[in-house]
């Protein structure tokens, strides 16, 4: 898939986070492991991270693009995280940021070792 398509994808992803974390009732999933709070916080920003990875790879080299992406998702979910604690209708909550860094970290890692083997060979 071409980056300007990942890039396009990872704006929506972005959207759609926001949209899910600072509406007063976001939508519920009714399936025992969607509905783990930390899992959904986990899996939106490393799908973000890898979204951006790819995407970012337009203007930056493959590693740098990846470590980017990673800084962006976290930097996101500490300001989510803020935005939310500013509404009367959702909290700010700690253990939602490490969840966020968590997904953004554990799910770049196959990728960031993948284009740091790269960056090695060449």
């Amino acid at each position: 898939m071409k980056s300007k398509y990942w890039t396009f994808l990872y704006f929506c992803w972005i959207a759609a986070i926001l949209w899910l974390s600072l509406v007063p009732g976001p939508p519920q999933v009714d399936l025992p492991l969607l509905s783990w709070d930390k899992f959904q916080h986990a899996t939106a920003y490393g799908v973000l991270a890898v979204l951006g990875g790819y995407g970012f790879q337009v203007k930056l080299s493959q590693r740098s693009a990846w470590f980017c992406s990673i800084f962006i998702a976290i930097l996101l979910g500490g300001l989510v995280e803020i935005l939310q604690g500013m509404t009367s209708s959702r909290s700010a909550d700690w253990l939602d940021f490490l969840a966020n860094t968590f997904g953004a970290v554990v799910f770049s890692i196959p990728f960031l070792r993948s284009a740091m083997n790269d960056t090695q060979e060449k």
